[in-house]
């Protein structure tokens, strides 16, 4: 049975951030400025160890905010359309690429909220990034469309 090309799915998954590039950048700058001058407080008055403190702090801040930074430019797609699945993922700066029938595909569940898309005896991990409630919907929307297949 064919299913209408009209009948598509896109979606695209990244990482949650809580803080832009600029935000982390802002938020970086009034945090070493606010520390600098607590310290300059307690080096005023000879304890100087703490601008070694505080300077390895706003470096571990730094270094935090690198490794946050690396995770930009990540996603994921699952595209649907007709019988064509189409997965791609783009993490740490390599590429995977899957492309399945819509008919031939089964949607898994994993003992802890994982969804596995199943084809060709291969299973994928897909929407790692998701929380729990969207692996949910993300799960019930790949099986209300496995179900128009059946139709």
């Amino acid at each position: 049975m064919d299913i209408p090309e009209r009948v598509s799915y896109r979606k695209v998954i990244r990482h949650n951030q809580s803080l832009s590039p600029a935000g982390r950048f802002r938020f970086l700058r009034w945090g070493g400025a606010g520390m600098g001058l607590i310290g300059m407080g307690f080096f005023l008055r000879g304890f100087w160890p703490i601008l070694i403190l505080e300077a390895l702090a706003i470096a571990g801040l730094w270094l935090a905010f690198q490794e946050i930074s690396r995770r930009d430019a990540d996603w994921e797609l699952l595209e649907i359309r007709g019988d064509d699945v189409h997965w791609e993922i783009w993490s740490g700066g390599a590429r995977q690429i899957r492309r399945m029938n819509r008919i031939w595909m089964g949607v898994d569940r994993g003992s802890h909220g994982e969804i596995f898309l199943r084809h060709g005896g291969v299973s994928t991990e897909i929407g790692a990034w998701l929380s729990l409630e969207g692996r949910e919907s993300l799960a019930s929307d790949l099986n209300d469309l496995k179900r128009m297949v059946s139709r």
